[in-house]
């Protein structure tokens, strides 16, 4: 069965297939939305792996604590921000895996799908890393419309992972500029997966 939204998986398994998990078999999914539909992760988490499912989407975490049951899954609640905010933030939520903080992706979205705007505490990336650590084989990004952003922010500082899949946000010659070492394994409309260059 097939969980990623193209062919994403297959591109992950292959390279985890060609180069063993470096660290336990963890990895790490912010915007997991259900935890199995459009899922970059599912396929692992089917295969044994750990991982940290971070979600912002009330009704989302829910459906990802029934999707991920009897998997070795931590699933946090979460509303990731790549910088610095005080007090609550709007979070435009549904449920076509379209759910953001972005104002320009709602306008991208609205005529297709509802949103309904709640309020949520926003959770800076580096609080999710001070509990569960930046070590992972792998890191899933897609909070629409600011994953490019957050992994601006974030890749210089998880050194250890070795698989990168980000939503590109039409960013994607940026975020393969940025990943030095990294190779492009699988590109789309939608996402760019990286993978480490052995003995880099």
């Amino acid at each position: 069965m097939k969980f990623s939204q193209n062919d994403e998986e297959h591109y992950i398994l292959n390279y985890f297939t060609q180069h063993p998990p470096r660290h336990g078999r963890k990895l790490l999914d912010i915007g997991a939305f259900d935890g199995m539909t459009f899922s970059n992760t599912h396929a692992l988490m089917k295969q044994g792996w750990e991982g940290v499912f971070v979600e912002a989407s009330p009704k989302m975490v829910a459906a990802c604590q029934r999707n991920l049951k009897g998997l070795n899954a931590h699933i946090c609640q979460a509303c990731i921000v790549h910088e610095p905010v005080t007090g609550m933030i709007p979070f435009y939520d549904n449920d076509q895996a379209t759910a953001t903080t972005s104002t320009a992706h709602v306008e991208k979205w609205k005529a297709l799908t509802p949103f309904e705007a709640i309020m949520l505490m926003p959770v800076h990336y580096n609080s999710i890393l001070s509990v569960y650590g930046k070590t992972f084989d792998m890191v899933s990004l897609d909070i629409e419309g600011q994953s490019a952003e957050l992994f601006m922010k974030i890749f210089p500082e998880m050194p250890e992972v070795d698989l990168w899949v980000v939503e590109h946000d039409d960013r994607k010659e940026e975020i393969k500029a940025l990943a030095q070492g990294f190779d492009c394994l699988y590109e789309n409309g939608e996402n760019v997966v990286l993978g480490r260059v052995q003995g880099s």
